[in-house]
């Protein structure tokens, strides 16, 4: 027997004793022959360290489908009943008693990263032409793009209809009808370009709150794909996604389009809408990580999140899943109190404040995922020169290597030199 990291184990493995999370909830059995999927599972839950057999599965038990290894999802940690009572405009202190084994889980499981600070440059390079074909203008003018679009704000009005009829009408939620019409966005994406490129081609679209809800469901669904999550999973992670900003529909819409800066006051009524959305779903028959989701996606992995404070293994995992598509959507937005950022400067604001407000493993996925979506993009730099992303870096993703006309430039060594703009 031995114990290993979770980064260090291989499909063939054999788990040696059971494994739980930190709510003493079997995640997998021992005698479990470990595949792919089963050491995904490990790493969503933020099991780091685990204890395995010496000895290795044979060839014929690997050839099984993985599926049946994979097990029930673990019901999350129940919420309690006085919630409402529970609420404050201030996160509140949590704390944690560990042993040394939850201490060494803690650690992280990546190099700390250091981030050259962005150049706000935009405005002095206003200027800049873009070119005619830009790749944007290629989505755009794809049938795949149009096809796409239509689907898209056909389930946005779909959706706000379905959820308006909750809201107002205490009409039962259908999840699975949600579910099914989300994923029929997802197929007629699924053509030349990918999700988030089709997304980021719609940005001049109006970011209603059905909007964004849509966009951060679709996200955590590719999300998912990415974790390699079996179906259930990626089923709740997309649902998690389309509902977690339900309660503010009980915000006031004057609120939620104000321009100016929020009072101290009105900040506290925004942030009441993860409460909002929790009273709203709190006794229907849906899964219970989708309620979490709903009232602690705005909890961050330092505690400095709300309405409770939570921190670290204290978050449901899909929570910790939504709020990283939720702040990277919010932030590559339109909003009536700040303009859309560029998606590198959005990632470089994220990947900073990695280590400390969000699950590692999980921002990291993501990120470098998504910054692989903009391989081929042309983009405008700082010099006023516009190129095309050919190279992503994996040790600072923000800084790719971009050719412009027969020369290359790596950001990574040309640290002056910034994306301004994805054309």
């Amino acid at each position: 027997m031995k114990k290993l990291r979770s980064e260090e184990l291989i499909p063939g493995m054999i788990t040696a004793e059971d494994i739980y999370n930190y709510n003493d909830q079997l995640i997998l059995p021992k005698g479990l022959i470990l595949t792919e999927k089963a050491i995904s599972k490990l790493q969503f839950y933020a099991i780091y360290q685990v204890r395995i057999e010496d000895e290795m599965a044979n060839a014929d038990a690997l050839s099984k489908p993985e599926e049946s290894s994979i097990g029930n999802i673990p019901e999350p940690e129940p919420i309690p009943e006085d919630i409402p009572s529970m609420i404050s405009s201030e996160p509140a202190s949590v704390s944690e008693k560990q042993d040394e084994t939850s201490k060494e889980q803690k650690a992280p499981r990546y190099p700390a990263i250091t981030v050259a600070p962005a150049s706000e440059t935009f405005e002095k390079n206003r200027s800049f032409s873009v070119p005619v074909a830009s790749y944007q203008e290629k989505i755009k003018s794809s049938q795949d793009f149009q096809q796409f679009k239509q689907a898209f704000e056909d389930e946005v009005e779909d959706f706000k209809s379905k959820i308006n009829e909750v809201v107002l009408k205490n009409a039962p939620l259908d999840v699975n009808l949600l579910l099914d019409d989300a994923l029929n966005v997802i197929s007629q994406g699924k053509g030349s370009y990918s999700i988030f490129d089709m997304l980021q081609s719609m940005r001049e679209n109006d970011d209603t709150t059905y909007t964004h809800c849509l966009n951060v469901g679709l996200f955590c669904n590719v999300f998912a794909g990415w974790l390699k999550l079996p179906e259930e999973e990626t089923r709740i992670a997309t649902l998690c996604g389309l509902l977690h900003d339900i309660g503010k529909l009980r915000v006031p819409d004057n609120l939620l389009k104000k321009a100016e800066p929020y009072t101290e006051e009105e900040k506290i009524a925004i942030k009441e809408h993860t409460r909002e959305g929790y009273l709203l779903v709190k006794n229907l028959d849906i899964d219970s990580h989708i309620k979490n989701a709903i009232l602690t996606h705005h909890e961050r992995c330092d505690g400095s999140g709300y309405p409770f404070g939570l921190a670290g293994f204290r978050i449901d995992p899909f929570a910790k899943m939504v709020a990283i598509a939720d702040v990277y959507d919010s932030r590559t937005s339109h909003r009536p109190h700040h303009i859309a950022m560029t998606p590198f400067r959005a990632i470089e604001m994220m990947q900073k404040e990695a280590m400390q407000k969000y699950d590692v493993r999980l921002i990291m996925i993501f990120l470098e995922n998504v910054m692989n979506t903009f391989i081929g993009h042309r983009v405008l730099l700082s010099t006023g020169e516009k190129g095309e992303v050919i190279f992503i870096n994996k040790n600072n993703i923000t800084r790719p290597t971009v050719k412009c006309g027969n020369h290359f430039i790596d950001l990574d060594k040309e640290k002056d030199i910034q994306v301004v703009m994805v054309l």
